[in-house]
């Protein structure tokens, strides 16, 4: 169960099991509920939210993907995914309107061979989908909502059902939402494991700061991405860093100085670091005599700022855990209570960790 603020004293509960999406005040009075039921090419089913949904202002944007209903074994309408717009409002008569939906398809056809494998008995697509989300190694859907535009990004792998995902490849989108539509600003062939824009809206955003989108490839490159789909700037990290790794956590950006651009924060794991990986991590003051640890918390600054090594610094976690979630930033006093970084870490089924980083004077 997801829970979203909508505003007014009310939030949004989304459950990925059953597809019912629930507004209710804070002190518990239920408002209104919606299921995202429809009938595909005859077949009947519901979309099923497979990426925590996004608000602006009363209108909230849910990314699904449908599941038939059970016995149902048209396995050719698989991999659609959609993305709704709905509105909210404290009416009791109309507490949420969809306004607009948009679909996204896969265009490779399945096989005969395929769709035979692919007729499940009793247990029901929308219980497969949620088991495929839940599954750590597959790469999840995504979205981000750019309020300075009012332009929605959707980062698609395959779809989650299985079979499915063995259609088409992954794929960005940016849509912009005209108020009563989607209209497609672009969409372009690429693997985004995290996505990232920095929200100015409420900031003293500089007037030099480019505003652009961050992705992550899975294999750790970094590319900012311009707000027509143009790549302009690439970081390789993994050849900055002089090893292969995994980005294990959300990436967060800030800016923190005047006439700078974004500083990009996350976590990464290492499993077999290279010699030159264990150089760098000398010369930023990393102790390894002893075993090299796995896990690191990394500020990287981009492009804009950098006239030399874009890794501005690198720190390992406390007893080695893996990093996860949203790095947070808290601003401090300007005296006494430094700014500082909260970091979530665990190790599976062992233990976790919230510890913080501060900048050394």
């Amino acid at each position: 169960m997801q829970f979203v603020d909508v505003g007014y004293g009310a939030v949004l509960l989304v459950s990925q099991q059953t597809g019912e999406l629930i507004t209710t005040f804070t002190n518990g009075l239920p408002l209104a509920n919606m299921f995202l039921n429809d009938t595909v090419q005859g077949v009947s089913g519901k979309f099923l939210p497979v990426a925590p949904a996004v608000t602006s202002k009363n209108r909230i944007y849910v990314l699904t993907e449908f599941a038939p209903d059970e016995n149902q074994n048209d396995v050719n309408v698989l991999g659609l995914q959609r993305l709704y717009a709905i509105d909210t409002s404290t009416s009791l008569a109309n507490g949420m309107k969809i306004v607009w939906h948009a679909n996204f398809e896969n265009e490779l056809p399945y096989s005969n061979v395929l769709s035979a494998s692919l007729r499940f008995g009793s247990e029901s697509y929308a219980r497969r989908l949620t088991s495929t989300l839940r599954d750590p190694s597959v790469l999840k859907p995504s979205i981000l909502w750019d309020a300075a535009v009012e332009t929605i990004y959707l980062a698609l792998p395959p779809p989650m059902l299985p079979g499915s995902r063995l259609q088409g490849g992954d794929r960005l989108f940016a849509i912009q939402d005209t108020g009563k539509e989607g209209s497609m600003v672009f969409q372009a062939q690429i693997s985004v494991q995290n996505m990232v824009m920095y929200d100015g809206s409420a900031d003293r955003n500089p007037s030099n700061a480019a505003d652009q989108l961050w992705v992550s490839a899975p294999d750790g490159r970094l590319l900012a991405m311009k707000k027509t789909g143009v790549i302009g700037h690439v970081l390789d990290m993994p050849a900055i860093l002089k090893t292969n790794f995994t980005i294990t956590s959300k990436i967060t950006t800030a800016r923190g100085r005047g006439v700078d651009e974004d500083f990009l924060l996350f976590g990464i794991n290492v499993q077999q670091p290279t010699a030159a990986f264990k150089s760098i991590l000398s010369s930023y003051g990393v102790e390894v005599m002893s075993e090299t640890p796995a896990n690191y918390v990394i500020g990287v600054d981009t492009p804009e700022n950098i006239k030399g090594m874009p890794l501005a610094w690198i720190l390992p976690t406390p007893e080695d855990t893996v990093v996860f979630g949203q790095i947070i930033g808290i601003k401090g006093d300007g005296s006494s209570i430094p700014d500082q970084l909260i970091v979530y870490s665990q190790i599976k089924q062992k233990f976790a960790k919230i510890f913080s980083i501060i900048a050394q004077k």
